[in-house]
């Protein structure tokens, strides 16, 4: 197995070197690539985060990423999908988006960090 670690300061100014860097390790994945620039974004615009640390895994037929940050916690219950059309929603895209573009999601909050992990199938 292959691996990246990455840890940057949580600015938006940060993601798209981030993101540079992630393309050209995860190739032809550009689906993928949108998860993790959502997550990303996500992570710098609700978590309250000063650091976001990045990690990819590579294994035979997977990517994984894992992204990790301190602040506040994420209630996952409360996203049920896409919004509705006619409510001509500016946000709340995010995390149905990651959810549809990684063929598996899984979200916890261990001592005071959010962790989040997308898996995609190569």
């Amino acid at each position: 197995m292959k691996e990246l670690k990455l840890r940057f300061n949580a600015e938006l100014k940060h993601i798209s070197l981030v993101l540079e860097i992630c393309r050209l390790a995860t190739t032809d994945q550009s689906s993928f690539l949108l998860a993790i620039t959502e997550a990303l974004n996500n992570a710098v615009e609700h978590s309250g985060t000063a650091e976001i640390q990045l990690e990819l895994h590579f294994s035979p037929g997977e990517i994984e990423a894992i992204i990790i940050t301190e602040g506040v916690a994420f209630d996952s219950s409360q996203v049920v999908g896409f919004p509705a059309p006619e409510l001509q929603a500016e946000g709340g895209f995010g995390l149905p988006i990651i959810q549809h573009l990684s063929d598996a999601m899984e979200y916890s909050y261990l001592n005071g960090k959010n962790i989040l992990i997308l898996k995609k199938k190569i």
